[in-house]
C-alpha cells in the first residue's frame, strides 16, 4: 500500500511539474529558453572545460537531429486528412482560415514551436552531460555497493547491528535523488552543471548506506 502511495505521489509530481513547465513557456519571453540554455552553456565551459562542453553539444546535437529526421518521416507516413476529397478539401479550408487570417495566433504558435525545440534541445544538452558523466559514477556506485555488503557482512560476525531506520531512510534518499535528478532534467532555468554529480554522489552514499544495513535475516 505504501508503495502505491509513494509510486503515486511520484508520477503526479512529474504530471505536475510537466504542466507547470508547459504553462511556463506559453508565457515567457520568446527568446527566454535560448537565452537560459546559452547561460547554461557558458557555465558548462567554465566549469568543466571547452571540450567538455563540445562532447556534449556534439552529442546532444546527434540526438536532436535524428529525432526530427524521424518525427519528419513519421509526418509524412501518416495521413491526417480525411481520405475523402471533399472532406479533405473542407479540413485543408478549415485550417487555412483558422490560421490564415490570424497572424497574431499563427506568430504565437510558431513562437511557441521554436521555444519548445530550443527547450528539446536544452533537455537532451543535460542528458548528454548525465551520459558523460556516467562512466565515472557507475564505478563509484559499485563500489558503494561491495562496501556496505562487506560491511554487512562484518556486522555478522562481530554482532554488529544493521539499522532498518538507516536502511529505510538511504532507500528513501536514493528515491528522492533520483526524483530530484528527473526534474533537474526539464527544470526550464539555468541550472549548475554541478548539480548532477552532486546529485549522483547523495546516490552513491545512500546505495553504500542501504546495503550495509540489510537485515541479516532475508
Amino acid at each position: 500500500m505504501a508503495k502505491r502511495e509513494s509510486s503515486s505521489s511520484f508520477w503526479i509530481s512529474i504530471v505536475l511539474f510537466s504542466f507547470a513547465v508547459m504553462l511556463g513557456l506559453a508565457v515567457v519571453e520568446n527568446d527566454y529558453t535560448l537565452k537560459a540554455s546559452i547561460s547554461e552553456a557558458k557555465k558548462i565551459e567554465a566549469e568543466m572545460g571547452g571540450s567538455t562542453l563540445r562532447k556534449i553539444n556534439k552529442l546532444a546535437s546527434h540526438w536532436y537531429l535524428s529525432s526530427l529526421r524521424k518525427l519528419e518521416s513519421m509526418q509524412r507516413d501518416v495521413d491526417w486528412y480525411s481520405k475523402d476529397p471533399d472532406q479533405r478539401e473542407r479540413e485543408q479550408r478549415f485550417l487555412e482560415d483558422l490560421y490564415g487570417n490570424n497572424t497574431k495566433l499563427q506568430s504565437w504558435i510558431n513562437h511557441r514551436k521554436e521555444a519548445l525545440l530550443d527547450l528539446y534541445y536544452w533537455i537532451l544538452r543535460r542528458f548528454a552531460l548525465f551520459v558523460i558523466l556516467l562512466p565515472l559514477w557507475i564505478p563509484l556506485a559499485l563500489l558503494a555497493i561491495f562496501h556496505g555488503l562487506q560491511e554487512r557482512e562484518i556486522k555478522k560476525t562481530d554482532f554488529g547491528y544493521t539499522s532498518p531506520v538507516k536502511n529505510h531512510w538511504a532507500r528513501r534518499s536514493i528515491g528522492v535523488s533520483t526524483l530530484l535528478l528527473f526534474l533537474v532534467f526539464f527544470a526550464p532555468i539555468a541550472i549548475e552543471p554541478m548539480i548532477f554529480p552532486l546529485i549522483m554522489a547523495a546516490i552513491t552514499v545512500a546505495i553504500g548506506i542501504a546495503f550495509g544495513n540489510i537485515q541479516k535475516q532475508i
